[in-house]
């Protein structure tokens, strides 16, 4: 069966979206143990799950997904590689500061220091 146009401009906007994942060309809007949410070109959001290692990297089926994708092995080993990265950049860069504001938080509200002693 003879591909349509429909069908072949879907396969060039999945090809696009795929090679920019896998070359890493996103922004991370969130990470969690199990997932890195992602903006492509400032706009289009996806769900990466980037645990169990490249064997299991894909889309999350359990988040929202501007187009559906699959990766080849390689594509997928070569995806989580850069996914590990953005997951170092994201919490040096967002986690780790928003958790250290909620940890003086509670701290301040729980009346203890640092250290661990009673103010």
């Amino acid at each position: 069966m003879k591909n349509t146009l429909v069908e072949i401009y879907i396969k060039e906007v999945q090809d696009y979206f795929r090679n920019k994942i896998v070359n890493g060309e996103y922004k991370v809007t969130a990470a969690d143990d199990y997932t890195l949410q992602i903006t492509v070109d400032e706009e289009f959001k996806f769900c990466l799950w980037s645990s169990n290692g490249a064997s299991h990297f894909r889309l999350y089926e359990g988040m929202y997904n501007f187009v559906q994708l699959g990766f080849s092995e390689a594509e997928a080993t070569l995806a989580f590689s850069k996914c590990e990265e953005a997951r170092k950049q994201a919490w040096e860069d967002k986690i780790r500061p928003q958790k250290l504001k909620e940890l003086e938080k509670l701290q301040k509200e729980l009346g203890i220091s640092q250290y661990g002693e009673i103010k």
